[in-house]
């Protein structure tokens, strides 16, 4: 479980979209949740995850900056079907290149539901719900 939690931490801050989708099951979904706005939701399947999100994360490749998450407070429930129930925060930070300060780029919590699959564990759903209204699906 925390082996799938710190491959999604790693995948996001290395922009390694394919290898992201490749967390999820076939029928997972993302859901990006705006607190300030109960109707915007952004949803993607993981069979458009990578693209969507290559997309999403271009100002980052455009700046020279890379996106680093912190995951923490991780809370881990078994259902009664077996499949598991997690929500834990994350903090993103900001770091470009030539600039020697971080930049805090936002808190948020993230809710998920993972299935076991012989071996392997994958996302069905992951929800990621900011602190604050108006961030994105990806960095500032």
């Amino acid at each position: 479980m925390i082996d799938l939690l710190s491959q999604y931490a790693w995948r996001m801050d290395n922009r390694d979209f394919i290898g992201l989708a490749a967390l999820f099951e076939d029928t997972g979904q993302y859901f990006h949740c705006d607190p300030g706005n109960v109707n915007a939701v952004l949803s993607i399947s993981a069979g458009s995850l990578a693209k969507q999100f290559e997309t999403l994360f271009a100002n980052l490749a455009a700046t020279n900056s890379s996106a680093t998450r912190v995951l923490s407070s991780i809370l881990i429930g078994k259902r009664e079907d077996g499949t598991f129930e997690v929500a834990l925060t994350v903090q993103v930070s900001i770091q470009t290149i030539g600039v020697s300060a971080v930049q805090p780029d936002y808190t948020a919590k993230l809710y998920g539901t993972i299935k076991k699959n012989g071996k392997t564990m994958n996302f069905n759903v992951l929800k990621l719900a900011p602190f604050q209204s108006g961030i994105q699906a990806s960095a500032r």
